[in-house]
């Protein structure tokens, strides 16, 4: 169930409101599902903004709170965080709101070049609030050479989908802004171009279209055989599709 800004508690839309001045507009943001509140707030005193909030008994709850621990972490990469909330018994975050379109990831797209500038970005992992590692979270390792495998101090997205990567409207060089961080993890580097295969594949790329272009990016370059397989295996087993299974079997060797 989406929630409106109008029904979430009144001590939290007033918390809100203290920094960004009184709310006249909301606008539901589309395709975000996951998390019962996400809308487009405007007041005549500041810029717009995107809240994003969830009860505390909801599952999204802990997806609303690792967001609001990773964005600061990835100053221009991700939109800025203005505010974070814990009241009345939810949580919200309060982010720059970012005008944009998802990127196109087919072949040959001009976007993606610049997707790749944001892929290569540095995250490494700073001090805060604990993350789940990869393989705690997604329970993927089927054995514990794997498990090895897949420890790393990175700082991952996870759910690189292209809704997830805006690109900006500069008329030139226009580059990407990644958002929807409630997934994210620590893992090894090279894990976000190894999931990212997936994307490609689902923009219409060939494997012998998908791994070259991925073969440019350093991580990619670090992802020894053994390690691709590690994570292969893994997201495979975590799945039921088998087309997302047969697309998995590709990448092992």
């Amino acid at each position: 169930m989406n929630h409106l800004w109008s029904h979430v508690p009144f001590v939290l839309r007033d918390a809100v409101e203290s920094d960004i001045g009184t709310v006249h507009t909301a606008r539901p943001l589309p395709r975000t599902r996951s998390v019962p509140l996400a809308a487009v707030l405007r007041s005549r005193t500041h810029a717009p903004v995107v809240v994003k909030a969830s009860p505390h008994d909801h599952a999204a709850a802990e997806y609303v709170r690792r967001e609001a621990a990773v964005t600061p972490w990835i100053e221009g990469l991700a939109p800025r965080l203005i505010g974070a909330y814990d009241v009345g018994g939810w949580v919200a975050t309060l982010t720059a709101h970012h005008i944009g379109r998802p990127a196109n990831l087919e072949p040959g797209s001009p976007d993606l070049p610049r997707v790749a500038r944001a892929l290569t970005a540095p995250r490494r992992r700073q001090e805060g609030p604990r993350l789940p590692y990869l393989f705690e979270r997604w329970a993927i390792t089927p054995n514990q050479r794997d498990r090895r495998e897949l420890r790393g101090p990175y700082l991952l997205h996870t759910n690189l989908h292209p809704t997830n990567l805006r690109v900006h409207s500069e008329p030139v060089n226009p580059r990407v802004c990644v958002i929807g961080w409630g997934r994210a993890a620590v893992g090894p580097a090279w894990v976000e171009p190894v999931l990212f295969y997936r994307e490609l594949r689902r923009a219409g790329h060939t494997p012998s279209q998908a791994l070259p272009w991925l073969a440019r990016l350093p991580a990619w370059r670090n992802a020894l055989p053994e390690r691709i397989d590690a994570l292969a295996r893994g997201m495979r087993s975590a799945t039921t599709s088998m087309r997302e299974q047969a697309l998995w079997t590709e990448l092992i060797r």
